[in-house]
């Protein structure tokens, strides 16, 4: 087996009124990792922010925000002041920031200070993550030999910010790996394609976090003739 990662960065606020975002798409819900009810996730080392990833299948939708809201300003833990702004197309209020090179991972709060049109202040503190490490990957496969056209079943444990699985064999599509409540795993299957020859072959997984850290992992796979 082989391991690997890789590191992307996005660093948003967003502030959203009501309903909350959960991964659920290949893993347990998240507890919510929000600001203004909006998940927001932290990757250490790029210098700007990534933009707004679009809403994923099974995550809510938060719903609009306060029409009367004029501003919103970000108060971080680590001393940063930032004002949010408005992003009409997106109906959101948005902010880009560093977080510090030192900051440990885990979950910090924000304390956001939201002003209306008659100037009334409303204050509430939200939270969000800051993850830099890769998520953690073992995978169990049904069998390790196969003849041509049989199928493989995988069962994949990962991290709990682990949000999208793959895995792929050279020669047959890759497939996605969904969370099974059942199994308490990520599952999928594979299908040997008939033309494999006799031989060993790899079985590659890919795991990406809510950050974008991604691990990989491949496992050895004996087809017989």
């Amino acid at each position: 087996m082989g391991s690997g990662s890789s590191r992307r960065a996005a660093r948003k606020d967003r502030s959203r009124g009501g309903g909350r975002r959960h991964d659920c798409g290949n893993h347990p819900p998240l507890a919510q990792i929000q600001i203004r009810d909006a998940l927001h996730v932290i990757s250490r080392g790029a210098p700007l922010a990534a933009p707004a990833a679009p809403h994923p299948p099974g995550r809510s939708r938060a719903s609009r925000p306060n029409p009367s809201v004029v501003s919103v300003i970000a108060l971080f833990p680590f001393g940063l002041t930032k004002p949010l702004r408005y992003l009409q197309q997106e109906d959101i209020w948005q902010t880009r920031f560093l977080a510090p090179a030192d900051l440990a991972d885990g979950v910090y709060t924000v304390r956001l200070i939201l002003r209306d049109k008659e100037g009334r202040v409303v204050r509430e503190n939200k939270t969000f993550l800051v993850s830099s490490q890769p998520p953690l990957v073992r995978v169990t496969l049904s069998q390790s030999r196969a003849r041509p056209g049989e199928t493989i079943l995988l069962s994949v444990r990962a991290s709990q910010t682990t949000r999208l699985i793959t895995a792929s064999l050279y020669g047959a599509e890759p497939v996605s790996l969904r969370w099974s409540e059942e199994a308490k795993s990520s599952t999928g299957s594979l299908v040997v394609p008939t033309s494999f020859p006799a031989g060993r072959y790899t079985i590659h997984v890919t795991a990406e976090d809510v950050a974008h850290n991604v691990s990989h992992q491949e496992v050895p796979l004996d087809v017989l003739p």
